[in-house]
């Protein structure tokens, strides 16, 4: 235990056991079939939030959603095929992540929907309830601030959250390279 215990924990057992080759088998087709199941949503949040084009129905769109696509799976799948401890790769996720989901994913999801509830205001399809009134605008019952010091706030959390990625990007690299 402790020190003793492989990143991937597959190789703590022996080799030539029916039950090693069994759980390695079994991971295979958990790898397999989970995959497509966690990259479709990755990948329509990526362009939500890169405000990219979301219909399905558009022949326009294959371009980009091929570009885009094929970028992500080289990103995912190039550091599993060169890197053999997993626990480099588990290392660097948390790194650059931990910021982004503390802070940078909550700012951007704020002025995505601060953005699509302006532009549905102003739009013409709008009725009086969903007027600007004061500070905020009141759109199907919830208040979209549009005040100046919010925005400030939400650029404030997207660049702390790139400070904190770098912060612990180093730090994992120097930890990485004492191993």
């Amino acid at each position: 235990f402790g020190k003793d215990v492989n990143s991937d924990v597959l190789e703590n057992l022996n080799p030539n056991s029916l039950r090693a080759v069994v759980a390695r088998i079994s991971m295979v087709f958990v790898v397999l079939f989970s995959y497509p199941l966690a990259f479709n949503p990755m990948r329509g949040s990526i362009e939500a939030l890169l405000l990219l084009d979301t219909t399905w129905y558009d022949p326009t769109r294959f371009t980009h959603n091929f570009s885009l696509t094929l970028i992500l799976v080289a990103f995912t799948v190039l550091p599993g095929a060169f890197l053999e401890d997993i626990g480099i790769v588990l290392d660097y996720k948390g790194a650059l992540l931990g910021g982004w989901i503390a802070y940078g994913f909550p700012a951007l999801i704020f002025l995505s929907l601060r953005r699509r509830a302006y532009s549905f205001v102003h739009s013409e399809d709008t009725h009086e309830s969903s007027e600007p009134q004061g500070n905020h605008m009141t759109l199907d019952g919830f208040e979209y601030y549009k005040k100046s010091s919010f925005l400030i706030l939400a650029y404030f959390f997207i660049f702390w959250a790139l400070i904190v990625g770098i912060l612990e990007t180093t730090v994992t690299t120097l930890n990485v390279l004492n191993h």
